[in-house]
């Protein structure tokens, strides 16, 4: 994989409070998010129908993860856990189609048990403490791969994280290991990841994302096209 070498110093976390539909939520987001951060994240929220978490106040606290081809959220209530499971893909458009065909999204729901949820939570807690990408020394941003974006938010406090393919960071670089363990217990300890496989594997034939990649379907075949930029 190519790894891009960061030549600037990006400011690290921007905090402030925000008063959105009259709550207030202390907002920890890194620089590097948009700055209409909360329009695209009312966006987002709205194509899958799920909680907009900087302004949501109906959990006592609610984790997320995205890596672009699979949602992950578990949320707590008192004693009671709930978690979710959201595989997604959207229709490949060429750019030169793109101004009369829309790029569709596809995608399903699956509900977690209880138990599960309760386990992917402690997961989450484990790295509650872990910082942005941008503020670990020597974490490094690459062309390929995948980056992993966590939410957390309680009645009161929101943060947002990303995290690019942490095993291709150096083994010397902080937090590798918990984060490895983390992705690896939730992809693959739990089988959630062969959740998508089922996912893609019922497309119909065609042509569509997978994370940033495009991907057709042919029958029981599927083939990787090429990497795409949006």
């Amino acid at each position: 994989m190519r790894k891009l070498i960061h030549y600037f110093v990006f400011l690290s976390m921007l905090n402030f409070s925000i008063i959105l539909e009259g709550q207030i939520k202390s907002m920890d987001i890194s620089k590097k998010m948009p700055d209409n951060y909360i329009h695209h994240e009312k966006q987002f929220c709205n194509k899958f129908n799920i909680k907009q978490l900087t302004s949501d106040t109906s959990f006592d606290e609610f984790y997320r993860i995205n890596n672009e081809r699979q949602i992950i959220e578990v949320w707590q209530n008192d004693t009671i856990y709930g978690g979710q499971v959201i595989n997604y893909t959207f229709t490949y458009i060429k750019p030169e189609k793109r101004k009369t065909i829309k790029s569709k999204l596809i995608y399903n729901k699956l509900n977690l048990t209880s138990d599960t949820a309760k386990i992917i939570f402690q997961k989450f807690q484990s790295i509650k403490n872990i910082p942005d990408m941008n503020e670990i020394n020597g974490w490094s941003q690459g062309l390929d791969g995948v980056t992993y974006k966590i939410e957390n938010s309680t009645k009161n406090n929101y943060s947002i994280k990303s995290y690019w393919t942490p095993t291709e960071q150096n083994d010397t670089t902080p937090y590798k290991k918990q984060m490895i363990e983390f992705t690896n217990y939730i992809y693959s300890d739990l089988n959630l990841y062969n959740q998508y496989r089922v996912f893609t594997k019922n497309l119909p034939n065609g042509t569509y994302t997978d994370g940033f990649v495009v991907i057709r379907k042919m029958g029981r075949f599927k083939s990787r096209l090429f990497r795409y930029f949006r």
